[in-house]
């Protein structure tokens, strides 16, 4: 047993060729797919993949190739490439150290062979088919090799599976004491022992796994009888020791976040159910207890975007010579807008014709020694939508009051505390 992974699959995928497999497997007997032209398809993918950008210590980069970590359609796309190329790889092999068995899961592969030699063999030709693409190698030792998850053992002529951590692994994990609902820390539990439940092949295995988790979850501050409690209940339900539930309509699911602050969200949580549950008993309504504060809230780990480039957002304008204030909005850049105010072009940066109206360009024509910088903008606040900008707009211009402002809200407001 042997398992190849790619080094470093997804900023070495070749964008140009990874695009032009995707068009001849789709167009390859037909001219329109839902309507769109071969050519229009083009386009489309390539502006959604060969245009990425990324800010790195206040600087602006374009990847000029490979797929962007977090790109939605990257996964997508590396797969498409793999697949395309491994069929013409494992075609073009040699019979003599071709693999008995193969699959492969996203960069990582896990492959059988007859002998040690074949393994070499065919990792050697694999890692000179493409020049983008080098893999590395691991062997099974002692009859045993992990890939991904799972550790797979050679025991009396069969495979034996069992769950599989790294050594680096500390049994460090959610605390018990953690201010989050109860809900999440029970299911920390529960995912665990269904990835145990679902890779182990033997009961023993099974039973050792489940050994180990409550070890680590007592250690974790978990009470043992709430440990016990969860591992019976997962058992008693994928054991079938429970009666089976009557069948019934299945009812709509309904789901909303709330914020989490104690018990007190765990017993409003419990009478909403209960309510709704009775005045709509077709539908079943889940809440989920969300807290805000994460650790990745309290420490800043990526370049911020510069505040030019930012868009759908709540901006202030303040007058560096009389301090006269502006509160507005827009679903454009802060640039884009500043240079709206100004009158002038955003892209060349030349004095428009007809520019649109603005209270700003007004009160500096009007203002002696006025000047229209972006640096006299503040950017308040920003939203997701709209219409929540528009709200947001119309609170700020309550509380602020601008005295640009020709009028006292964006938006009707009719509670505001």
């Amino acid at each position: 047993m042997v398992s190849f992974d790619v080094e470093n699959l997804f900023t070495n995928v070749p964008l140009e060729e990874t695009i032009s497999i995707c068009i001849e497997s789709l167009f390859h007997d037909c001219t329109q797919i839902l309507g769109l032209t071969k050519e229009f398809f083009r386009t489309l993918l390539e502006l959604a993949v060969l245009n990425s950008f990324f800010i790195f210590d206040s600087k602006l980069y374009e990847q000029v190739d490979g797929l962007g970590m977090g790109l939605p359609l990257a996964p997508t796309l590396a797969n498409v490439f793999m697949c395309h190329h491994e069929v013409k790889w494992l075609e073009q092999c040699p019979l003599e150290f071709r693999p008995t068995f193969y699959r492969r899961y996203v960069d990582d592969t896990f492959l059988i062979f007859q002998t040690e030699f074949q393994a070499n063999a065919f990792f050697n030709f694999l890692n000179m088919q493409h020049p983008n693409i080098k893999f590395t190698l691991d062997k099974e030792n002692d009859k045993k090799l992990p890939f991904l998850d799972v550790n797979i053992s050679r025991e009396n002529n069969r495979f034996v599976t069992s769950v599989y951590r790294k050594p680096t692994f500390t049994g460090l994990g959610l605390s018990f004491f953690s201010f989050c609902c109860r809900k999440f820390k029970y299911n920390a539990l529960i995912t665990l022992l269904h990835r145990c439940y679902y890779i182990s092949s033997t009961w023993e295995k099974m039973h050792h796994e489940i050994l180990k988790l409550k070890n680590i979850f007592i250690e974790n501050g978990f009470p043992i009888s709430i440990v016990n409690k969860q591992i019976n209940s997962f058992l008693s339900d994928k054991l079938d020791f429970k009666d089976s539930p009557l069948m019934s309509v299945p009812k709509d699911k309904f789901y909303f976040s709330l914020p989490y602050f104690g018990t007190q969200s765990d017993r409003l949580k419990q009478e909403l159910t209960k309510r709704l549950s009775f005045l709509f008993p077709h539908m079943d309504f889940n809440f989920v207890l969300c807290n805000d504060f994460k650790i990745g809230s309290f420490f800043k780990y990526k370049d911020s975007i510069p505040h030019s480039v930012r868009f759908s957002l709540v901006y202030e304008y303040s007058c560096a010579q009389c301090g006269a204030s502006y509160v507005g909005s827009t679903l454009r850049s802060l640039k884009a807008r500043v240079c709206q105010h100004k009158g002038v072009s955003c892209r060349t940066g030349y004095i428009l014709n007809r520019p649109d109206h603005s209270l700003i360009r007004e009160h500096y024509s009007n203002c002696e020694n006025a000047h229209i910088t972006i640096e006299d903008f503040k950017i308040l606040n920003s939203a997701n939508s709209n219409n929540d900008l528009r709200i947001l707009e119309s609170v700020y211009i309550y509380r602020k009051k601008p005295n640009l402002n020709d009028c006292r809200t964006a938006h009707p407001l009719y509670v505001l505390n």
